[in-house]
This record gives C-alpha cells, structure tokens and sequence, in this order.
C-alpha cells in the first residue's frame, strides 16, 4: 500500500531538496508531506532554486528519495508557497566524503552600487562576504532527517552607519514514516538577513533592515485505497522586523490548516483537490488581520523520467478585518522541472495570488510571478546557473500601486582543487513603481573562493 502514496505523493520541495544533497548515500525515503516512489532509486541532483546563502552557515535537510516517473506533488503549505527564495544561490559547490555530510568556508569580495536600495541619493560600496556552510543526510528507509545551510555576515567598507549585515539561513527536513498508510513530516526554514528576499515576496521591496522570517510545516498523510490517500497539514509563519518602524506595519504570524485528497487517475496522472484555512494576524495592528479560505484543483503529470510538471488553479475567499465584505480572487499555481542531462537542470515557476501588502499593512496585493533557471555542469570542473525572475503586483492600497520587478542572476564556480573552488557571480533588480520613492535598481558583482573540508 505505501508504494501507492508513495506514487502519487512524491513532492517538488523535496526533489529541490534532493538537488543539493549531492550522491545517494542512503538508499530510499521519505520527505516532505509524502512517501517515496514505486521504483528503483533515481540519483539526486544539484541545488537549483532554494535559498540565497551569500555567507552564511545553514544546516539544512535534504531528502532521499526512491524515483519513480509517476506523478509527484507540489507541496503547498499556502497560497503563493513555492518558495523559490532569493534567485543567487551558494557559487561554490564542495565536495561530497563518504560521510552524512560535509563542511565548508567561503569568502567573497564584490561592489554593491545600492547598498540601502534607495530611489535617491544611491550609495555604492565594496564589501566582503564570509560564512561557513553545512550539509547534512542521515536517515533509513522509515526515517530521515535531511539539510544544507549556511550562516556569516556582510561588511561594508564605505556604507554609512552600521558597516555589517547578518545573512544566516537555514532549512531542515525530518520525517518518519510510522507504517505502510502513515507518515509524518516536519519542514522548518529560518533566515535572518538584512536583503529584501524579492523573488519570494518577502520582507519590504525599498528597505534594508534585520528581520527574522521563518516558515514550518507539519504533515500527517495517510493511504486510504490503492488509489486514494490523504494529508493533513499545518504551517506557521513568522515574519519581524529589528526596526520598529517596519515592524510596525509588517511583523506578523501566519497560521495555515489545510486538507488534501490525492487520486491516482493513471500511472502517470496524480489529481487532487485541496483546501486552505489561513488566518494572517499583525502584532502592532488588529485592523490588518485577515482570515482565508482557498479552494484548490490540481494534477501531477510525469510523462518521462526527466520531465515533471504541476499545476494548481482555484480561488481564495478573503476576510479582511476593516473591510465590509468578503472578496473573492483567482489563484494558480505551475511548476515544470526538466532534466536535459545528468547534472544539468530547467526549472519555471508560475504563481498568481494574493500576499500580503509590504507598503500599508492594511491592505494587500495581487500578484503574477515567474522565474526560469537553468544550472548546467561543464565537464568536471566547472558549473554556471543562470536565472531570471519577473513579478507584477497591483497593490489594493490608497491610492492603487502598481509594480514590476525583475531580477537577474548570473553565477559560476570552477574547481581549481578538489577541495578549492573559485567562484564569480553577479545580480541585477529593477523595481519599477508608479509610487515614484519605490523605484530603484540594485546591482552587485562579486568573486571568491570556496574550501571543502
């Protein structure tokens, strides 16, 4: 029986999770809110889309997998949640010991030309970035516990005030599969950054301050039928702001209940429907509170072993505190993931929904994202990632504001020794805002060098 959840249940958070925990050691497992697959194990890949380390140190789970070209899931702990955070990821790559995880250090010299993303009086600087990394994989077949991570700071040489940032991320994976019908899983990421996380959404788009965001997420899924199962989920969101100011109009707790009903329609073709409770609750203002129902259809689709796409569509009913009535917004959701050679990976994300207002807590946004990245590995010794996100936010505040971003990543590492890499990246954001003091362009460029222990 749980070859069947295990088949129709194979999530996407966790074949990203899977991309950076490098080669199998483990043999087969579960992770996030679902089982592993029918068939014989397929390897894991490199890290694609999840969080921007700069120079930190995350320990994060990464999880182990059987592969099966079924169908798999979209793990969706809310609206709006495929969290493909900052577009930069870690340049440096490692290597892999026959140990369940591996260690390593890094710095970074490069130029920010807008240090504190302002639409006037632009501050450039020279800064250095240093942080340590972890990885780590353990586990059997019924448990595991899965990660990578990292953790330091950033200094500026010329920025005015405080000269250095923490940027510390980190991302864990445990679950444990109790029998052939049940399993539990617990999905936890914290950051602690100064850098607004714009391809995700989250922190406020024109300010530089420390906060604290975090997302959680527990999971009970259960194999009713040879082709029906069900998950049951609870998440927990907590975003705060070090600044008063900011915090004021934006640090909050998310609270989200949700339910999920999976049929497996062909060997191929996993469809669901799904529902969403979703209370969002501001610590310094009642009036922004809001309540949420989101009603969901979707499939998972596998037509080969290197092919995968996902797709979500329905609405979300909101309940806004100071509002007189509840309104009613589409919401879609669509991911596909392409493998065009062994290590060498497409991914395109596409998301319209509500999220919360990062400029009037009292009010929210409805936004259209997408992002496209490709990391390709040439030879044995050299790797590049590319990526591009957009995002176009109509923002029902007084008055209406409309906004486009995009964001450019370009990265890049090359193994001068088995354990040293060098490693060279750049990013470029626009922000383009009818609100004029909201437009702003922010570029940075950097290279370093990476140490495996």
């Amino acid at each position: 029986m749980v070859a069947f959840i295990r088949a129709i249940s194979y999530p996407l958070s966790a074949r990203r999770a899977d991309r950076r925990s490098g080669p199998e050691t483990f043999g087969a497992g579960v992770c996030d809110n679902s089982f592993s697959a029918l068939a014989p194990k397929s390897p894991r890949h490199l890290n694609l889309f999840m969080h921007k380390p700069r120079c930190c140190f995350v320990f994060a789970a990464l999880c182990i997998f059987s592969g099966f070209a079924s169908a798999q899931e979209i793990s969706l702990s809310r609206p709006g949640s495929l969290n493909f955070a900052n577009p930069s990821g870690e340049n440096g790559e490692g290597i892999f010991t026959a140990l369940p995880f591996k260690s390593s250090t890094y710095a970074r010299f490069g130029y920010d030309d807008n240090v504190f993303a302002s639409h006037t009086n632009q501050v450039g600087s020279v800064y250095n970035e240093f942080g340590l990394s972890a990885d780590v994989n353990i586990g059997n077949n019924r448990t595991q516990l899965t990660g990578t991570g990292t953790a330091g700071f950033i200094g500026y040489w010329q920025q005015p005030g405080t000269k250095v940032e923490p940027d510390v991320n980190i991302d864990l994976s445990f679950s444990h599969q109790f029998n052939e019908r049940t399993i539990v899983t617990l999905d936890s990421m914290l950051s602690y950054q100064a850098q607004p996380n714009v391809s995700a959404g989250v922190g406020v788009l024109n300010a530089v301050e420390n906060y604290v965001y975090s997302q959680n997420k527990l999971s009970v899924g259960y194999q009713w039928t040879p082709r029906i199962a069900t998950f049951t989920n609870y998440s927990l969101n907590v975003l705060n702001y070090e600044s008063s100011n900011l915090g004021q109009s934006n640090d909050r707790i998310e609270q989200f209940i949700g339910e999920e009903i999976r049929y497996l329609l062909k060997p191929k073709v996993v469809a669901l429907v799904q529902y969403l409770f979703g209370d969002e609750d501001y610590e310094h203002d009642s009036l922004s509170n809001s309540q949420s129902h989101t009603f969901l259809l979707g499939a998972d689709f596998t037509p080969s072993p290197r092919l995968t796409y996902s797709f979500r569509g329905g609405a979300e009913l909101r309940y806004q505190n100071f509002g007189s009535s509840p309104e009613l917004f589409p919401y879609t959701e669509s991911t596909v993931d392409y493998k065009f050679r062994p290590e060498s990976t497409v991914e395109w994300y596409s998301h319209y929904g509500l999220e919360e207002s990062d400029i009037d807590s009292q009010g929210y946004r409805q936004t259209y994202r997408t992002g496209l990245k490709v990391i390709h590995k040439i030879g044995g010794k050299t790797s590049v990632s590319a990526a591009v996100y957009y995002s176009n936010s109509e923002y029902f505040d007084e008055p209406p504001v409309t906004e486009n971003t995009v964001d450019v990543d370009l990265s890049g590492s090359y193994a001068l020794t088995r354990k040293l890499s060098l490693t060279a990246g750049y990013s470029f954001f626009r922000d383009s805002s009818t609100l004029p003091s909201r437009t702003y362009s922010h570029a940075r460029v950097n290279v370093g060098l990476s140490y495996s222990f």
